[in-house]
Parts: C-alpha cells; sequence; structure tokens
C-alpha cells in the first residue's frame, strides 16, 4: 500500500501490522492512552481523523512523526478541473446540521487549531486538508468562541487558497460572529482583516468593500502609538496593510501608498529588528511584512522597477512565514518578468518550488507567471521553464 494515497485509518492499520511483533488494536490504543473504539473507527472509516493530541499520541504509540498519518495526495482537490476532491469533507463539516461526535477537551482543540495554523502558513495543504473535517465538528461540538475563529479562520484561508471563495466567505463570516462572542476587540479587529483578505477574492466591487472595512476596523483599534503594546500595534498594522493592498487593487495607488507608509510606523512600534515578525492572532506583522505587500503593490500598480528596488531591501534572514516568503517572491518573479528579465524570473520561480512547493502547485499568480512566460517563450523555451511548467502540469510547456 502506498502511505500517500491511503486514508489515515489505513496508514495507522498499516504501520500497527508492520511492527514487529504485530501490535492489536487495543495494545496500540493502550499505548497511545486512546480508546479502542477511537482505533477501530478510524481503521474502519467510521472517523476519518482526528484531533491532532490524539494523532500525536497514535503516532509516538508507532514510533512514526504525526505527519506520516497525516500524509495526503500532492492534491486534496482536483485543481483546475475541480470537482469537490478534498474540499467535500470541509464543505460538510462546515454545514452539518446535526454534529455527531464526543467533543475534544478544549486543550487539544486548542492544540489542534494551533497545528492548522501552522500548516497554513507552511503551506502544507495535505495535512491541513486531512486535520480541518474533524476539527471543524470538534469545535462546532464545543462552541467555544476563541476557538471558533481561529478553526473558522483557517479553514476560510485554506479554502481561499484552494479557489473556494464563496464557501471561504460562509467560514469567515462565522468566524467574525465568533471574534464578536469571544468579547476581545483585538481578536475581532484581526479576523475582520482576514474578511477584508478574502473580499478581494470576490468579483465585483469586492476591492472597494475589502478597503472600507479594513480602514473602518483599524480607526476603531487605532492606538496611541507611544503607549500601545506591540500586540495593538501589530494588529492594527496589519489591518493597514489590507486596506493598503485593497486600495492599490482598487487603482487608488496614492491611498495605497500612505496606508503602507502608516503600517510601516507601526512595524517602527515592535522594536529594531528588522528581520523579525509577530504572530497575533495567528496573522504575521513585522518590518518584513510591510516590505511584502510593498512589493505587491509596487508590482502590481505597474511599478516592476520600483518592485525590485524594494525587494533588494528584504533581510536575507527575514522572519518570514513560508507563504508569506513564496508570496513575495512571486512578485519579485512578476517584476522581473515585465521588465523583461525573464530568465531572473524562472529562477526565481524555482526557488519557491525549491522552498514552497505546495504553494506553487495551487496558487494561480505564479502558475500564471509560468504560462506568460512560456508564451513569451515559445519558439525557444529554456528546458529549466519547460521541465518547471510539466512539473506544474501546465499544457503550453509540450
Amino acid at each position: 500500500m502506498d502511505l500517500r494515497q491511503s486514508s489515515i485509518g489505513d496508514r495507522i492499520r498499516q504501520l500497527r501490522q508492520e511492527r514487529l511483533p504485530a501490535m492489536t488494536q487495543r495494545e496500540l490504543a493502550e499505548r497511545a492512552g486512546v480508546s479502542v473504539d477511537t482505533i477501530s473507527k478510524l481503521e474502519q472509516g467510521v472517523k476519518q481523523t482526528a484531533l491532532i493530541g490524539t494523532l500525536h499520541k497514535i503516532a509516538s504509540a508507532l514510533d512514526v512523526d504525526v505527519s506520516l498519518l497525516l500524509a495526503r495526495p500532492a492534491r486534496i482537490d482536483a485543481g483546475e478541473a475541480d470537482d469537490g476532491g478534498g474540499i467535500v469533507p470541509i464543505r460538510d463539516a462546515l454545514t452539518a446540521h446535526v454534529l455527531e461526535g464526543e467533543p475534544g477537551s478544549l486543550d487539544d482543540l486548542r492544540e489542534s487549531a494551533g497545528f492548522a495554523w501552522r500548516a497554513y502558513w507552511q503551506s502544507r495543504y495535505g495535512p491541513l486538508g486531512a486535520l480541518l473535517p474533524e476539527l471543524i465538528v470538534q469545535a462546532r461540538i464545543a462552541g467555544d468562541p476563541v476557538i471558533l475563529s481561529d478553526v473558522y479562520g483557517v479553514t476560510a484561508s485554506i479554502l481561499v487558497a484552494l479557489g473556494h471563495p464563496d464557501l471561504a466567505y460562509l467560514a469567515m463570516e462565522r468566524a467574525l460572529r465568533a471574534a464578536e462572542e469571544s468579547g476581545d476587540q483585538l481578536r475581532r479587529a484581526a479576523v475582520a482583516g482576514w474578511l477584508s483578505w478574502l473580499l478581494m477574492h470576490q468579483t465585483g466591487r469586492g476591492a472597494e468593500e475589502a478597503q472600507r472595512l479594513a480602514i473602518r476596523e483599524a480607526d476603531a483599534i487605532e492606538p496611541k502609538m507611544r503607549d500601545a503594546t506591540p500586540q495593538h500595534a501589530a494588529v492594527w498594522g496589519g489591518l493597514l496593510v489590507s486596506a493598503a493592498v485593497a486600495a492599490s487593487r482598487a487603482e487608488q495607488v496614492d491611498e495605497a501608498d500612505e496606508l503602507m507608509q502608516l503600517a510601516r510606523v507601526a512595524a517602527v512600534r515592535l522594536g529594531d529588528d528588522p528581520t523579525a515578525v509577530r504572530m497575533d492572532y495567528h496573522r504575521p506583522f513585522g518590518m518584513p511584512i510591510v516590505l511584502q505587500p510593498s512589493v505587491d503593490i509596487a508590482a502590481s500598480t505597474d511599478r516592476p522597477a520600483l518592485a525590485l528596488d524594494l525587494a533588494r531591501t528584504m533581510p536575507a534572514d527575514a522572519a518570514m512565514p513560508t507563504a508569506t516568503r513564496a508570496r513575495f517572491l512571486a512578485d519579485v518573479a512578476y517584476a522581473q518578468m515585465a521588465l523583461g528579465k525573464d530568465a531572473e524570473a524562472v529562477e526565481t520561480l524555482l526557488k519557491i518550488e525549491r522552498e514552497a512547493p505546495t504553494f506553487l502547485r495551487y496558487q494561480p499568480y505564479p502558475r500564471s507567471i509560468v504560462r506568460e512566460l512560456l508564451e513569451r517563450e515559445r519558439r525557444a523555451i529554456t528546458p529549466r521553464l519547460r521541465g518547471l511548467a510539466t512539473r506544474l502540469g501546465i499544457d503550453d510547456a509540450a
């Protein structure tokens, strides 16, 4: 059996039986400190997954890393020809009217939500897709507003990455409602920033609505910078970044630049380390997180030379999440292509492939750059570009 192509239950059964001597379900349950019923239901496919704390215990009992249990095929949906694929269990968990199962402990749910967000920022979509259905159901059963806002938020984020903005909007609205119920103003503001980002993926007036939302929330929590806590400054700065990117998509270039200058003020409040990045409410902020969208805005507003100038100021050791760095490199590749530096653009895309291969496979933006390079170099496609396009399954590679 290929572990990559099997269910979590199949993998547990295979790993259990491969031990010398083979381990029974009861022995595995006792060693892991979980119920035999849990092992049995996972192996039978009655349960498709479990909370990360339970999976950690099972993996430890089997002497393997938890990632081996969460392994999935290279894609969790069918990509551009999507027929639902791995999205269906996530959709069902979001929309189910009857919730079955025993509620997990709040500590286990918090651990699982944290794992889910780390997987998202590391562009580990396979493990995230495997974990989310059960996590959504368990979080809904528990009803804790903080956990719900985190779980719905990461669900919405991965759904956007997989090209399902309408379902993502449902999840993000629930995340915002839960954040409001938590009574934490900064949490609510941070989730509103995520909703602003999501709105930019909607058709019609999405960018303008996203800009208005982010500015309204930023105004509501605007701190006195002299007295602002780092957390407060980071959430406020993140909202300004969201508003700036939305303004650039609405072709309000001057407004976008002014908002980014304010975001830079918030980043300066965090300290003198130009490489440092905070993670508040699972959203990063710091000087590198200001530089990355600054490059994005310059590239998207037909200022590729400025984009590359700004990119050169990014510290080599900036502590950006994998997904953020991959997006930064995609903007660099776009700017290089816009200036006719096609060979450099290809090398930048190959760097993304080395550092964040899943990001490159799923995200339409870098894939569109590959297609444009193919079209421009149709008469003499370089082997490195041809190889990249072939690995991404882009038709023009032939």
